[in-house]
């Protein structure tokens, strides 16, 4: 992680690198001025580097000040979503207004405290990972959509709903629990994920199977996970591939835990008993579990958090999908 620094003080400059590193910012580039900012930049964007991950901008400088060379980083397309921070030691109302139209994210007023900068730092990079998630989940919601865009209000295999009859139903679930008396409990989406009914590709696989027994075997996992007596009042819909999602509502977390887990095993006996040719060595049988936060939240959100937690690491971890999204692996 890079984070830049662009002051024309020297002794602002060290008392920067020096709070960052206590913090363990290892990687810190120190500019003097504008101009030699851009021009590295430059560089390491020709060398096909990534831009920093936030920038701290002197306002006063001679030559292009900080409100300027923050206009022109949000110019460039690589600089849209980078953090910058404005250092100032002139807290005149119309100066900080322009930084802040100039796209400046925040601001800290000079002389600063070590511990003060770190803080801001920390934020504005917090803030910027949870964009980045939010990005990543909506570009999930929309591949998806794009995957399957003709499935969506037909019924599913197994005589299970349409996917846009789940997304009513759980549309619904969130505005209840939005509502001035929401009921006891925890919803949440539970995505199922058995990659042994993922479409093969003759042309690679020689013993793929015709795509009318993959629909069959589809249809018979559906019925089988559908008819599963944990699953007791829970709406089940086949997503799209080898992708099943479901709604579920607990008395909390732990419970939904305990389904999740409790159907990650059932798949894993499926795929014994519908894969016996291929067997269950290299394959996964996953399960993502999204808990449901906030009045804003969106179906296609949720849905995204819990087949996202499939592939992520543990929750907890700074690489995880969601902070609300769990996962099981199962062979």
């Amino acid at each position: 992680m890079t984070l830049v620094a662009v002051d024309d003080s020297e002794t602002a400059r060290l008392l920067i690198g020096a709070a960052l590193a206590d913090a363990g910012y290892e990687d810190v580039a120190l500019f003097e001025g504008a101009e030699a900012f851009l021009a590295a930049m430059q560089e390491a964007a020709a060398r096909g580097a990534p831009p920093p991950e936030l920038v701290l901008l002197d306002v006063m400088m001679p030559g292009v000040d900080g409100i300027d060379l923050c206009a022109t980083l949000r110019q460039m397309p690589a600089y849209a979503g980078t953090p910058i921070i404005m250092l100032t030691a002139d807290t005149d109302v119309e100066t900080l207004d322009q930084a802040m139209l100039a796209g400046a994210d925040d601001y800290l007023t000079k002389p600063f405290q070590p511990v003060e900068l770190r803080a801001r730092v920390r934020n504005s990079l917090k803030i910027k990972a949870e964009r980045e998630r939010r990005q990543a989940r909506e570009r999930q919601v929309a591949e998806l959509r794009r995957r399957a865009p003709e499935s969506v209000d037909q019924p599913g295999p197994g005589g299970l709903p349409s996917r846009g009859a789940f997304e009513s139903v759980l549309r619904a679930r969130l505005i209840e629990r939005a509502g001035a008396a929401p009921p006891d409990g925890t919803l949440a989406v539970l995505a199922l994920r058995a990659d042994w009914l993922a479409p093969s590709d003759p042309a690679e696989d020689a013993e793929a199977e015709p795509e009318a027994m993959r629909i069959a075997r589809t249809a018979r996992v559906a019925r089988t996970l559908a008819a599963a007596p944990a699953l007791a009042g829970d709406l089940l819909v086949h997503y799209e591939g080898d992708l099943f999602v479901m709604v579920v509502e607990r008395r909390d977390r732990e419970a939904c835990r305990a389904l999740r887990d409790r159907l990650g095993e059932i798949l894993t006996g499926l795929s014994r008993d519908e894969d016996p040719l291929h067997g269950v060595q290299g394959r996964a049988n996953c399960a993502g579990l999204a808990f449901a936060g906030g009045a804003e939240q969106q179906p296609g959100t949720l849905i995204a958090d819990a087949i996202l937690a499939i592939d992520s690491p543990p929750a907890g971890t700074a690489a995880s999908a969601s902070p609300r999204a769990e996962r099981y692996n199962g062979t």
